[in-house]
């Protein structure tokens, strides 16, 4: 038995519990308000006890997002608190900072926006969150964004100068006016991290090289990506046409692939844009386009190269 779409949905979302927010299956606007609210406890927390102390939530906050420390940040003790409160505040901040990031519209009108998934202590303290643009229960068209290399709900990805997600939501509301869009900007997965401005790093730490240059962390995050995109159908309200496309970038185009190859992700379109490589799919016909009617896809490696083999 499902959760009741609509208004009906609102006290469900406030009384759930936490967990119930990253659950695949459960509607997005139930999602959106559990998630808010574990964020919004993960800010009080630390903010309030700071407080106490005569310290202003305005200066933790940005020192949060310009990832600066403070007694607070160093000595948690002291002020009542754990390390995992303030790994679980530093990403509410980024995440709450996504959030208004991709809500501020260029006119007197604010995109919606939705926390899908929040999880701040995931992947050892880089924290996993998706924030969607519409909602994507009740559009037509749903685009999920993946990044690549170096990404992260810690390191700022969701807010951080990065617009794709703003921008494809904007053209394609003006591209079809007349069909509802949403736009998933996807961090839920575990990204590898090298320092690309210090390549000598890897002699030191080969691992991050590993990391980069291997396959595995994008098959763990094809299977979580899969779950994630296949609970779309799942909540998509009935009568209301659904066209799904999974765009990644670098690392994040492997992970998409993987996702299909290995993972049975079902989607309309595949968009791969500087791949480094599709690990399982090595043809189209590794993509199971037969999961769902009329798959295509495109491979872009460069700006002025569009690659359409898989279709």
């Amino acid at each position: 038995m499902g959760f009741p779409q609509g208004r009906a949905t609102t006290p469900i979302g406030r009384s759930a519990p936490a967990g119930v927010g990253n659950l695949n299956g459960i509607p997005a606007e139930v999602r959106d308000q559990v998630n808010v609210a574990v964020m919004n406890d993960d800010l009080r927390r630390v903010e309030d006890a700071a407080g106490q102390h005569g310290l202003s939530p305005e200066s933790l906050r940005d020192n949060a997002l310009n990832n600066r420390d403070n007694d607070v940040f160093s000595n948690p003790g002291k002020y009542g608190l754990t390390a995992a409160d303030i790994t679980r505040y530093q990403n509410a901040v980024k995440t709450n900072e996504g959030l208004n990031h991709d809500k501020a519209g260029s006119d007197a009108r604010s995109r919606p926006v939705m926390l899908w998934p929040y999880d701040p202590l995931a992947f050892n303290g880089k924290g996993r969150a998706a924030i969607a643009i519409g909602n994507p229960d009740r559009a037509q068209n749903t685009s999920v964004i993946v990044p690549g290399t170096n990404n992260s709900v810690k390191g700022g990805w969701l807010y951080d100068a990065h617009n794709d997600a703003i921008n494809l939501y904007d053209q394609s509301a003006k591209a079809d006016p007349t069909h509802s869009t949403a736009v998933i900007a996807w961090m839920g997965y575990d990204a590898p991290a090298f320092e690309f401005q210090s390549p000598e790093a890897a002699v030191t730490d080969p691992t991050k090289l590993q990391q980069v240059g291997t396959p595995w962390m994008a098959r763990q995050g094809g299977a979580v990506l899969a779950a994630d995109a296949n609970g779309l159908a799942v909540t998509h309200e009935g009568g209301t046409p659904s066209h799904v496309t999974v765009i990644g970038h670098s690392y994040g185009s492997t992970t998409v692939a993987d996702a299909f190859a290995n993972s049975g992700m079902r989607a309309n379109d595949a968009v791969l844009i500087g791949c480094p490589g599709t690990d399982l799919a090595h043809s189209a016909a590794d993509f199971h386009p037969q999961r769902r009617t009329g798959l295509r896809g495109c491979c872009l490696h460069r700006r002025d190269q569009l690659d359409r083999r898989i279709r």
